[in-house]
């Protein structure tokens, strides 16, 4: 069966707005950091892999709970914009043992 697993940069501060109209972009890991994890994920779990994508969210706001995931929010030109990494596998696929 097809499946996918998202593999979000952890959020370490979250962005905010200030009163008189400051943001602050907040702080979190790179996308390099979701990158490696999903990397790790399919060598770990042997996972057959169909796709692998950047999914880029673009005019999200600063309240990311609406898509069900903690990710991190980038101010460009006014606009919030969200990227994580998104795996497609096979779950149903054999797997050879490990040698």
């Amino acid at each position: 069966m097809l499946r996918h697993r998202d593999f979000i940069p952890k959020v370490h501060q979250a962005p905010s707005f200030g009163i008189f109209g400051h943001v602050s972009e907040g702080s979190s890991e790179t996308l390099n950091d979701a990158v490696e994890a999903a990397g790790t994920w399919i060598k770990d779990y042997r996972v057959h892999v169909v796709n692998v994508e950047t999914v880029i969210l673009v005019g999200a706001d600063r309240s990311s709970q609406t898509l069900g995931v903690a990710v991190s929010a980038r101010q460009i030109e006014g606009l919030f914009w969200i990227q994580f990494v998104r795996v497609w596998y096979d779950d149903e696929v054999e797997r050879p043992p490990y040698r």
